[in-house]
């Protein structure tokens, strides 16, 4: 699989970009494109550490949380999870 590189210092802004980008929008937009991350899907560094799994240090929230749910349910004659 080829990937085409494209230098974002060469690219030229489309008029609909000059008509309703500013400056940090235009470079955004370039910075997510120019560089080639398969590993990231295509967003920048900032954007894939923001939206990463990391360490929670409760433990196992979402596990407990739907116990609570599931038997919050059962006590009110719900049908729960099979």
């Amino acid at each position: 699989m080829k990937t085409s590189y494209v230098e974002a210092q060469k690219l030229q802004p489309t008029d609909f970009e000059v008509q309703y980008f500013d400056r940090y929008e235009y470079y955004n937009l370039t910075d997510r494109y120019a560089l080639p991350a398969a590993a990231r899907k295509g967003r920048t560094k900032k954007e894939a550490e923001a939206n990463t799994n990391r360490e929670s240090p409760g433990g196992h929230e979402r596990k407990i949380a739907g116990k609570l749910q599931r038997s919050e349910g059962k006590k009110k004659g719900k049908a729960g999870k099979v």
